[in-house]
């Protein structure tokens, strides 16, 4: 089958976040740091440390996205347990970068996928209580 154009990729990429609630997105992003951190390891366990770094890079990236999405108005105290979790991954995988530490990877990598597991539970959920409300200010 052959790929589609950039250009409709992208267009479909952008539908997809468009219709996309607050939750889905953030379990996308959730996913997509969690791939480039397995690519992440891979370069490393094959020495290839530049592709290494660009792959942490792009997971601290998404680390500050996710930062950036947190609303403090909630009468909660998840945004700011959330707020030092995210805090903890960056410090962890700036170390991971400079050191070329896989270890740190893995403990970053098993954070989100425990955090992952939680909002596909609010996801499947009857009632999805945040699902729908804006996760920004």
């Amino acid at each position: 089958m052959a790929k589609p154009p950039p250009g409709a990729l992208g267009t479909y990429r952008t539908m997809q976040v468009s219709a996309a609630s607050p939750v889905q997105i953030l379990v996308q992003l959730y996913l997509g740091a969690i791939q480039f951190l397995r690519d992440a390891e891979a370069a490393l366990q094959e020495n290839r440390s530049d592709e290494a770094r660009q792959k942490i890079v792009r997971t601290q990236n998404i680390l500050y996205e996710l930062i950036r999405s947190l609303n403090f108005s909630f009468d909660s105290e998840l945004p700011h347990d959330l707020h030092q979790l995210y805090k903890y991954m960056l410090l962890r995988l700036k170390f991971a970068g400079d050191e070329q530490h896989p270890e740190a990877i893995s403990e970053v990598s098993s954070i989100l996928r425990q955090l992952l597991g939680g909002w596909r539970q609010i996801l499947s959920s009857p009632i999805p209580v945040i699902a729908n409300k804006t996760l920004r200010k």
